[in-house]
């Protein structure tokens, strides 16, 4: 009875402790999402604000976006009135501020040592 009563306090344990360690990476893979999903709904937001803005059509406006949120830098396909370069200039500060926000999130990710042990747990069930 006592060794049954160990033997589940025992596991219990291992069972909490791994649990804040999933709750960690947990985190950190939501974060990761949240960050993919702004970048994605930033490529959205610029493709319907050149096409409303500058007009272009839609793989014009994908090719804008893209150059603009890149830091590419290209330059336009059609000249942007007053509007069309606020609204360009608002894409690329938002946009600055989101891969800075990815950056941080993947680099805490892989400094601190969580991707090796999400990456080991993973080994060990699954082979």
């Amino acid at each position: 009875m006592i060794r049954s009563s160990l033997d589940f306090l025992r596991r219990r344990n291992k069972y909490l402790r791994n649990n804040k360690q999933f709750e960690r990476i947990n985190q950190y893979l939501n974060q990761i999402i949240l960050a993919g999903a702004m970048l994605i709904l930033s490529v959205v937001i610029g493709i319907v604000g050149f096409m409303t803005v500058g007009g272009y059509h839609l793989m014009d406006a994908f090719y804008m976006t893209v150059i603009t949120i890149s830091t590419v830098g290209y330059g336009e396909i059609q000249p942007l009135d007053f509007w069309g370069r606020m609204f360009a200039s608002f894409l690329i500060l938002t946009n600055l501020g989101i891969f800075s926000y990815a950056i941080t999130v993947l680099s805490r990710f892989v400094l601190e040592g969580d991707l090796r042990k999400l990456l080991a747990d993973y080994k060990i069930y699954h082979y």
